[in-house]
């Protein structure tokens, strides 16, 4: 697994509405995640959708798209060796558009 955010938060969503996310993780379906996600489906309790992105001196070795149950700002941060980065959006199907790639490819290269 890519990373597991143990977080929970208050649902502001409304009774019978979900977000709408892509979920996919490149430990499953190798890069495929990454280029390719999947159509978005439905999260019941999510507050926003999220692209993670693991790296190990630069190279890309994890990649995930999920539902969070938390609001989420963008950041960077390191597991042992391994530089981890999160984007998060709160609109329907907005972490399966390639802007949410190129931003995170962004926060790779800034924060080093």
């Amino acid at each position: 697994m890519l990373c597991t955010l143990g977080i929970t938060s208050i649902n502001y969503l409304r009774p019978g509405e979900s977000l709408m996310c892509s979920v996919c993780s490149t430990d499953a379906d190798g890069m495929s995640c990454y280029s390719n996600p999947p159509p978005p489906r439905e999260c019941p309790m999510a507050l926003s959708c999220a692209n993670l992105m693991k790296s190990d001196k630069g190279r890309l070795n994890g990649f995930m798209r999920t539902c969070l149950m938390v609001m989420q700002n963008d950041r960077c941060f390191f597991i042992g060796r391994e530089r981890v980065c999160i984007t998060a959006c709160s609109k329907d199907g907005c972490n399966s558009n390639s802007y949410q790639q190129h931003h995170l490819l962004d926060l790779l290269r800034k924060r080093k």
